[in-house]
């Protein structure tokens, strides 16, 4: 396959692919944070990886350099690399990690199906994270979409809210239509996170984590997850205490979070001041050495 370096072709039982991306759909990091943290997590295998010529635009997503002593020592393209794991749950997994595609979305999802179909991928899941009027407080919503109209009733099962939604689209709309076109089951999971929180969010990637693991019918253990996630809430606890309009925002958000079609509203002013106060105090933090979320969740 033109555009596709395979290292091997792993024998794999009924697996599942789970894809994660950077970029428009990838807020709090959570769409490359869940792939990422179960790669780390099961040790899983890089058995290919997508050529990135085509696809991206390297004056959009440039090329990372290393330089020491004056001496160029590497330089590192934006890139799309799969992963195989083998396990003892219903579904060996095949993971996917790279940047949303800059060009040729079509060319670039059909290379992915193909791989998956060489090896026997039974059904997608392509994963995403939005911005939300969600409290930090609360245990963060995951919404998902589908291709075939009998997989929402296993959404609802697992605690997953069906979306509903009309406006532009990330790479995960065409995967999953053209998903479709080739008889495969796909579905997307959108963690949603607190907008006011713009940094790697542990709690958001826990969500979903533990949710596509039940659906995969794999026994994980994220407490490491969950204790990053606390971490996180402490810090943000703090940042808030020293802003009183933020904290009344909180408690506003705290109060409607539960009212289905209810949110606390701000002005667009107010709203910007709250997350420039928590991003100020949060890049304190960082600076100070008491807030990392990179390594908080692995």
């Amino acid at each position: 396959m033109e555009g596709l370096i395979l290292y091997e072709t792993p024998e794999l039982q009924r697996p599942c692919l789970v894809a994660g991306f950077s970029g428009w759909a990838n807020a709090a990091e959570v769409s490359t944070g869940v792939v990422t943290y179960l790669r780390t997590k099961l040790g899983a295998s890089k058995f290919a990886h997508i050529s990135p010529e085509e696809f991206y635009d390297f004056s959009v997503l440039r090329p990372l350099v290393t330089i020491e002593a004056g001496l160029i020592k590497r330089v590192e393209f934006a890139h799309c690399e799969l992963f195989y794991w083998r396990g003892e749950s219903a579904h060996d997994l095949v993971l996917l990690i790279g940047a949303e595609p800059h060009l040729r979305w079509h060319r670039f999802g059909q290379l992915i199906l193909d791989v998956a179909q060489q090896v026997g991928v039974v059904r997608v899941y392509a994963l995403g994270g939005i911005y939300d009027a969600t409290p930090h407080t609360a245990e963060p919503r995951v919404s998902g979409l589908v291709n075939e109209a009998r997989l929402l009733t296993e959404l609802v099962a697992h605690g997953i809210e069906p979306a509903t939604y009309i406006g532009p689209v990330s790479f995960h709309g065409p995967l999953l239509d053209m998903c479709r076109e080739r008889s495969i089951e796909a579905i997307s999971l959108w963690g949603r996170a607190p907008h006011y929180v713009p940094v790697r969010n542990p709690k958001v990637i826990a969500a979903v984590v533990s949710r596509l693991a039940r659906m995969l019918e794999m026994d994980i253990d994220i407490s490491d997850l969950r204790e990053a996630a606390q971490s996180l809430d402490r810090r943000v606890q703090i940042a808030i205490s020293q802003n009183p309009k933020l904290e009344e925002y909180v408690r506003a958000l705290e109060e409607s979070y539960q009212q289905v079609g209810e949110q606390a509203v701000l002005s667009a002013e107010d709203t910007n001041e709250i997350i420039r106060a928590v991003e100020d105090l949060l890049r304190g933090f960082q600076r100070d050495g008491g807030l990392d979320t990179e390594g908080d969740t692995l």
